[in-house]
């Protein structure tokens, strides 16, 4: 899939599900919806999901290959997280075939229905090669998990923040009032990746008097251009520098006069590579970062590098006991020095799940990587986790969000104090 490698599902279900749709069903004869046909199945093959929806949801409501166009369909609302919608699809299919089947028992753990999956997955006649045994241990994770709720508490940032479109990547600017964000935000544009989603922008929102954040605006800098990706990394030094990404790169920024220039790119390897995030240590001399330079584009590991005499990056060191032949992202080293990871692997729940690791000083090595549990991990995508105190931000594609990935406020506890002196205002007017 050509995705940019800042976001991207890399749920090895779905993939298998677009493997054997390329495999296992040819265009049909109708010359005009063969064509439709042909373009759809291309965009989706190359990741372009946006445009395969609309152009299967054509095929699927004239009833053209109907089992084949709802298995398309149903995998396209799937790969923009919306689980209804592909429920909706494969409610109207009366004599499923075993994609469809499958897409099912997907949908129903997506919708976090595990009964219902658990229900037909007994039942499931598998013919096409899925691996049936890892759905079923996922359903079971996830029924234990949701389970053990560990208490903590989390808020959707709302729709003024949040949209049908993704939010995500949080970094706070000036304690937790003032924050950055990234989004794909269509706006009415026409400019798209070849994903068919809008470019990734950087928006600014504040913390009213009432606790409800702004309306967000642009936030400008130097980099951006109209047909590029910049996200935001992280703020460091006193905040007047911080790290974005722009277009597969990691790069520093200054804030000089008010305006946000771009100095240069971190440069932490020789080899070509997306790197998609990282996190500077306050003394500015370690760096973990996320990259795809080792695995030729593969899949994304995490790798740490320390700051050398000459101020340059040494050579990058893999944090293998965080690594998998999955995707790793989003490293984020808090001030108690617990490290925070996200992975599709490790024997994730869904997609992304968050973990973290504390580091041993007596061994001088990290500990194994622990699941945060629910409700931080859902069988949805949850990445970008940073944590300040009792107060995390999180973003994820879980339901009761407004779309695709949301802001999530995450507050890491479940008992607030009261202190204070009860006085009755019961009077006798009689």
């Amino acid at each position: 899939m050509i995705l940019d490698k800042r976001w991207r599902n890399r749920n090895q279900f779905r993939l298998l599900v677009l493997v054997v749709l390329t495999i296992a069903y040819l265009p049909g004869s109708s010359q005009n919806f063969k064509k439709i046909e042909k373009r759809a199945s291309q965009n989706y093959d190359e990741g372009n999901f946006v445009e395969a929806r609309d152009q299967f949801l054509i095929l699927f409501d004239a009833e053209w290959n109907k089992n084949v166009s709802a298995s398309y369909l149903a995998s396209c609302y799937l790969e923009l997280d919306k689980p209804i919608k592909s429920y909706e699809v494969l409610s109207q299919i009366t004599e499923p075939d075993p994609v469809n089947s499958y897409l099912m028992i997907l949908t129903n753990y997506y919708l976090e229905n595990f009964e219902e999956a658990d229900r037909l997955l007994e039942n499931f006649k598998d013919t096409a090669g899925f691996d049936i045994q890892s759905l079923s241990a996922k359903i079971a994770m996830a029924e234990k998990k949701y389970a053990s709720n560990t208490g903590i508490m989390l808020q959707n940032f709302g729709s003024e923040i949040n949209s049908e479109d993704l939010e995500y990547s949080a970094v706070m600017y000036n304690g937790h009032n003032q924050l950055l964000f990234t989004t794909r935000k269509e706006e009415g544009g026409s400019v798209t990746d070849v994903d068919g989603m809008a470019f990734e922008d950087i928006y600014f929102t504040e913390l009213d008097s009432m606790n409800n954040w702004k309306k967000p605006i642009p936030f400008n800098v130097e980099a951006k251009e109209k047909r590029s990706h910049d996200a935001t990394v992280q703020f460091f030094h006193s905040k007047n520098e911080m790290i974005l990404y722009h277009d597969g790169q990691l790069y520093s920024s200054t804030l000089k006069d008010g305006v946000w220039s771009k100095d240069h790119n971190l440069d932490l390897h020789d080899e070509t590579g997306s790197d998609t995030h990282c996190f500077i240590t306050s003394d500015e001399k370690t760096i973990f970062f996320a990259s795809d330079y080792l695995s030729d584009g593969e899949h994304l590991d995490l790798f740490v590098s320390h700051k050398e005499e000459d101020s340059e990056w040494s050579e990058p060191h893999p944090l293998n006991i965080f690594n998998t032949d999955l995707d790793e992202d989003s490293p984020f080293l808090a001030n108690d020095s617990t490290f925070y990871f996200s992975s599709n692997g490790h024997n994730s729940m869904g997609g992304y799940d968050v973990f973290k690791s504390t580091y041993d000083r007596v061994k001088e090595e990290w500990g194994a990587p622990e699941n945060m549990g629910y409700p931080v991990n859902t069988v949805a995508e949850d990445i970008y986790y940073t944590t300040d105190g009792k107060l995390a931000y999180l973003s994820s594609n879980r339901l009761g969000g407004y779309g695709s990935l949301d802001l999530y406020r995450v507050f890491l506890f479940n008992r607030v104090k009261v202190q204070g002196i009860l006085v009755s205002l019961y009077r006798n007017f009689h």
